[in-house]
C-alpha cells in the first residue's frame, strides 16, 4: 500500500485473508515505496525507507540493514534491486545517487550516476546484470537531453552514457531478458517501449498498437515469453519478447572446457562475447593492440554455463585487436 505499507497473503487474496507486515521502525516511505525479494528466498524479503531493512522470515520481524543512506528521515530511496547472481550485492537509489553494498549491508558505497543531469531527471530504475552483479544499467527521468540511460560495469564507480537515439522524454522503468542470447534490455517511457539493439547500437521502437503513454513498469512472464507493461491511465499491455530464448546455461561441453565466440566484428561501443564455459574461471579479460600493447584490462570470474559478456570498447580506437582471457597464470 502507499508509503511503505506492506502485506502478505498465502492464498493470493482469495478469501481476502493477509497479515500486514510493514517494518514498525520506519518513518514511512516514497508513495510506492520499493521492496524485493531475495532471488534466492522468498521468505527472504527486502524494502528501502530511509535505510533499507530485511527481513529472514516473510516480515514477521525486520532489521535495518544499512544507515540513514540519503541523509534526512524525509529522503526516501525510491529504487531497490537486488543482483540475481549474488543476493549480497544489493542497489538502492534516490535523485542522482546509486547506493550499494556488495556484502548483503554490512557496508555502503554512494556513486553519482552523471553530474549535472539537471531538469528535474532522477534516476527511475536499476536493473542489474543475470550473471555478473557488477553489471548495472539505470534509466533517468525527466527532459535532460540525451540523458535516459547509463551502464556501468563496475558498480556505478563509473557510468557509460548509452542513450544513443532515445527521444527526449522520461525514462521510467526497466527489465532484462534473461533468457535471449544479447540480454534484451527493454525501457518504458512517456511515450512507449524501447528495446536496446546491439548490432545496431542503437534503441529500436518496440511494439506497434499499444497507446501513446507513458510506461510505469516492465515485467517479463517467461513461461509465456511476453513483455508485460504497466501504463498511466491506459491499463495493462503485452508483447512477445524481442528474441527466443539463446542456449540454456545447463548445456555444456565439457569437452571444449572454455571457449570465447566473438558475436559481432567489427564492433561498436562493446565487445560482446557468447561464453561457453565448462567450468568455473578466475581471471581477467586483456585486450592487445595489434602492436602488442595492453589497451584494457578487466578482472572478472566466468562461471561455469553459457551466457554472454559485454566487454566496454568505447574509448578504443579503430583498429584491430586481440581480446585474452586469461586465468591459472
Amino acid at each position: 500500500y502507499i508509503y511503505g505499507t506492506l502485506y502478505r497473503s498465502y492464498d493470493q487474496w482469495e478469501d481476502d485473508t493477509y497479515n500486514e507486515i510493514t517494518p514498525w521502525q520506519t518513518n514511512g516511505g516514497q508513495w510506492v515505496t520499493p521492496y524485493a525479494l531475495s532471488p534466492d528466498d522468498p521468505s527472504i524479503v527486502f524494502s528501502g525507507y530511509e535505510e533499507v531493512y530485511r527481513s529472514m522470515n516473510e516480515g514477521e520481524s525486520w532489521e535495518a540493514i544499512s544507515d540513514d543512506l540519503t541523509g534526512d528521515v524525509d529522503n526516501d530511496l525510491t529504487t531497490l534491486t537486488i543482483a540475481p547472481s549474488n543476493s549480497d550485492v544489493i542497489y538502492a537509489t534516490r535523485n542522482n545517487t546509486v547506493y550499494y553494498t556488495l556484502n548483503g549491508g554490512t557496508s555502503w558505497d554512494e556513486e553519482l550516476v552523471a553530474p549535472g543531469i539537471g531538469n528535474g531527471a532522477t534516476v527511475s530504475s536499476l536493473v542489474v546484470h543475470p550473471n555478473d552483479p557488477a553489471k548495472i544499467w539505470v534509466t533517468v527521468n525527466g527532459y535532460a537531453t540525451g540523458k535516459k540511460v547509463y551502464y556501468s560495469q563496475n558498480s556505478g564507480v563509473t557510468f557509460t552514457n548509452v542513450s544513443y537515439n532515445l527521444p527526449n522524454i522520461p525514462a521510467n522503468a526497466s527489465v532484462i531478458d534473461k533468457e535471449s542470447p544479447y540480454f534484451d534490455l527493454y525501457i518504458g517511457t512517456d511515450v512507449g517501449v524501447f528495446v536496446f539493439n546491439v548490432n545496431a547500437n542503437q534503441w529500436d521502437y518496440f511494439g506497434a498498437g499499444m497507446p501513446n503513454t507513458s510506461v510505469t513498469d516492465l515485467e517479463i512472464q517467461y513461461s509465456s515469453r511476453k513483455l508485460i507493461a504497466a501504463t498511466y491511465g491506459r491499463g495493462i499491455w503485452e508483447n512477445n519478447l524481442n528474441s527466443q530464448p539463446g542456449v540454456s546455461v545447463i548445456s555444456v561441453d565439457a569437452t571444449k572446457k572454455t571457449r570465447l565466440d566473438l558475436l559481432q566484428n567489427p564492433v561498436g561501443d562493446f565487445i560482446i562475447l557468447n561464453i561457453h564455459n565448462a567450468q568455473n574461471r578466475n581471471g581477467q579479460f586483456v585486450i592487445y593492440s595489434v602492436d602488442g600493447r595492453v589497451v584494457y584490462t578487466e578482472k572478472q570470474n566466468l562461471p561455469e554455463g553459457n551466457y554472454q559478456v559485454l566487454l566496454d570498447s568505447s574509448q578504443l580506437s579503430k583498429g584491430i585487436y586481440m581480446v585474452e582471457y586469461q586465468f591459472n597464470n
